[in-house]
């Protein structure tokens, strides 16, 4: 078996689902912009399921990448708003699979592979809270409910940045901004 072709093959399925959706899209869409044969895709995936799976999967891989640690030698703050542009960025580079994540989590076939993958990314998000606690950045609190707002709103930023459009660095700069300063005056 191929890493060409299995990678052919996903990159194909991003592309088909977000054309068509989860459920409109059917396997011998995704064969055929893949150029391979139906049986082939059945040699690296048992179906449509399993596929969507995968590339949720290989998209928390990817957004672990992206996400630098937080070194003492440079600004924190601005650390921390480079990470959050670049996941705005990757999720307007990938804006299709974002639209499955964000619009059709409900759809009962994608609901259970969408809560995985956003846990993943609630328990990255809560061990890099952890971290800034430890490294004495962060004052102390419930790093998994944190974690949990903190996904939510960049969730409804990425929502709001496909349907309106925005600047990925500006939108970083107030993310961060709420995040640290809250909404209270001193």
């Amino acid at each position: 078996m191929s890493v060409g072709t299995r990678e052919r093959i996903l990159k194909a399925a991003k592309e088909e689902f977000s054309r068509r959706g989860y459920y409109r899209t059917q396997i011998s869409h995704i064969v055929e912009r893949a150029g391979v044969a139906r049986g082939t895709f059945y040699l690296y995936f048992k179906g449509k399921e399993e596929l969507f799976k995968e590339l949720l999967l290989k998209t928390v891989s990817e957004l672990r990448e992206l996400i630098k640690p937080v070194e003492l030698s440079r600004d924190p703050k601005e650390q921390v708003r480079e990470n959050l542009e670049r996941i705005l960025r990757y999720a307007l580079e990938n804006e299709e699979l974002a639209r499955i994540v964000l619009f059709r989590a409900c759809e009962p076939e994608l609901s259970g592979p969408v809560r995985e993958f956003l846990n993943s990314i609630v328990k990255l998000t809560e061990d890099s809270l952890k971290k800034g606690i430890k490294m004495g950045l962060l004052k102390e609190h419930d790093p998994h409910a944190v974690a949990r707002a903190v996904v939510g709103a960049v969730k409804e930023t990425v929502a709001g940045l496909i349907e309106e459009g925005g600047d990925p660095k500006e939108l970083s700069e107030k993310l961060l901004s709420f995040s640290v300063g809250g909404l209270w005056r001193d």
